[in-house]
């Protein structure tokens, strides 16, 4: 009995550490999209900036339907 017990919590001991470097990185990923933002929307001109994001827009579009989300 004891050692179901301590094989259920080695499993959800890995799966807390798994879950925590995922967040871990999905937080890097917003901090850079922002400052990826913020770089680029002082370096470039807004009409510039406005094709990039029309751009991005459409590809991440067909990406969604290539892929089925």
């Amino acid at each position: 009995m004891t050692a179901a017990i301590e094989t259920r919590s080695n499993r959800w001991r890995r799966l807390g550490a798994e879950g925590f470097w995922i967040a871990l990185g999905q937080a890097a990923v917003v901090a850079g999209s922002l400052v990826l933002v913020r770089v680029l929307t002082g370096a470039m001109a807004p009409a510039d900036y406005g094709r990039l994001a029309l751009g991005l827009t459409i590809a991440g579009l067909a990406n969604q339907m290539v892929t089925g989300s």
